[in-house]
């Protein structure tokens, strides 16, 4: 059984963290919203239609799977053209560690 000093120091390093990492892990638990992340890990930028093409799945899925990664946090969209890119969020800290273990 761990001391109270033990359980404190515990305590400190979960540091409540929860509520920003349960919405990840939840976002990367799918298989396809995961493939879709690394992929963009790998090379910094890509569109649905790359998306598509890589996971050989249909624009609408695509779409809906890069949706639930931009509102939790993972990637961030750019407009250039007619294209809508998608890049990871590298300036959160929770996707720069992702990375490290990932990429």
């Amino acid at each position: 059984m761990l001391t109270i000093k033990e359980a404190d120091r515990v305590k400190s390093i979960l540091g409540g963290r929860e509520a920003d990492l349960a919405p990840v892990f939840a976002a990367l638990s799918d298989a396809t919203r995961c493939k879709i992340f690394r992929a963009i890990l790998s090379r910094k930028k890509l569109c649905v239609t790359d998306i598509v093409n890589i996971l050989d799945i249909s624009m609408p899925s695509a779409s809906q799977h890069l949706k639930v990664l931009e509102t939790n946090g993972l990637l961030l969209r750019k407009r250039e053209g007619r294209e809508i890119y998608y890049s990871a969020n590298t300036a959160d800290r929770v996707v720069k560690a992702i990375q490290k273990v990932v990429a």
